[in-house]
């Protein structure tokens, strides 16, 4: 198998993440590829033009969930998988962090006079009400799709928006996040190491 990523995308490491926890690191290939840099690679199996991608022998695998289901059906790894509809939204939630914070960063990469503050603040907002919203639940330290997304995105703010202080103002979250980061497959794919 091998895998297009960057050390810097959290969709990216979403999946590395899931290679190692599930014992198949070793079988994939990696093979570094920026879409702002080297367009066409991405564009030759991916429409879209986004990473990861993942190719297995005859199949391409787009989309960092899509990865991760498919390698959690090919090592039998049932417990990833969400199965409670609450479960579900809490992961959706998460993801949405990842995604609304990418957005910013997009944003504040733009000439400074096309930038818009008051659309980097309005995304701002909707992290802070996801992340006080996700505070006042409970959250086991089970590897599986909604930790998982919670815990790439919670990083992703640190790498990325450190301004927003999420840590000092959510002590429930920074709590379960200290621990939940410990494993070997979080500090083998921090953003700022590069294979």
């Amino acid at each position: 198998m091998k895998l297009f990523y960057t050390n810097t995308s959290p969709y990216s490491r979403k999946v590395r993440i899931c290679t190692i926890e599930f014992n198949i690191d070793k079988q994939i290939e990696l093979e570094f590829c920026n879409p702002f840099d080297s367009p066409d690679k991405v564009f030759e199996f991916n429409p879209l033009g986004k990473i990861p991608i993942l190719i297995d022998e005859k199949s391409i695998v787009v989309d960092s969930n899509l990865i991760c289901e498919y390698l959690a059906q090919k090592t039998n790894t049932a417990s990833f998988h969400l199965n409670n509809i609450n479960d579900k939204t809490l992961s959706l939630y998460a993801e949405e962090i990842t995604n609304t914070a990418l957005k910013i960063v997009l944003e504040k990469r733009r000439e400074s006079k096309y930038c818009s503050n008051d659309f980097i603040e309005g995304q701002k907002t909707k992290i802070i009400n996801t992340l006080e919203f996700l505070n006042k639940n409970i959250f086991s330290q089970d590897f599986n799709f909604l930790n998982l997304n919670l815990a790439v995105a919670l990083s992703y703010l640190n790498f990325r928006l450190p301004e927003i202080f999420w840590a000092e103002k959510f002590r429930n979250l920074e709590a379960w996040y200290e621990d939940f980061t410990k494993r070997d497959s979080f500090k083998r794919t921090r953003p700022d190491i590069v294979i």
